[in-house]
């Protein structure tokens, strides 16, 4: 019998054909500061699920895209309870690439964060967490559930509702 969430995706846009911020491609939702505003919503959501799921280990995988710095979003996790731990100390079977993948553990919960794995996140998650931009609508298409939150940046629910985007009218 399958588990009901034995990994849980949050993260920021990362696709391929963003990976050029410097051209300016990256979404604003993946970029300082608005990133950084809604890594506070989607910490808010993990620890709800933490409590929703008392009873089960979640671990949610954190795809971030690489310009932004890590240790803000550390800073809020720590806020929320978070502490850092060991990688090798954590017990998940997951093949990473990113040798700067850090672990943290709240309560029943781990957190990886990584800047270099966001295909493993995408294909290993068995949910999502995240807003309403181009990472949740890749998780969406492999026709797994998201849920998505309110984002600051250009792309928003709003927008997304006045667009038609997997929002039901």
């Amino acid at each position: 019998m399958r588990k009901l969430l034995p990994y849980a995706f949050v993260g920021t846009a990362k696709s391929e054909y963003y990976l050029r911020d410097e051209a300016g491609w990256l979404p604003n939702g993946s970029r300082m500061p608005e990133a950084y505003q809604n890594w506070q919503k989607i910490a808010l959501a993990a620890n709800g699920l933490l409590e929703a799921y008392k009873q089960r280990s979640v671990v949610f995988l954190g795809a971030i895209a690489p310009a932004l710095s890590l240790e803000p979003l550390q800073e809020t996790l720590t806020g929320y309870g978070w502490r850092q731990q060991p990688l090798e100390a954590i017990n998940v079977n997951l093949k990473l690439n990113d040798p700067s993948a850090i672990a943290l553990t709240n309560q029943n919960g781990t957190l990886i964060l990584t800047q270099d794995d966001y295909t493993l996140c995408l294909l290993k998650a068995d949910c999502c967490i995240a807003m309403a931009g181009t990472a949740t609508e890749q998780f969406v298409g492999l026709g797994k559930p998201a849920i998505a939150l309110s984002a600051q940046g250009n792309i928003t629910l709003g927008n997304l509702d006045a667009r038609g985007v997997f929002l039901p009218n």
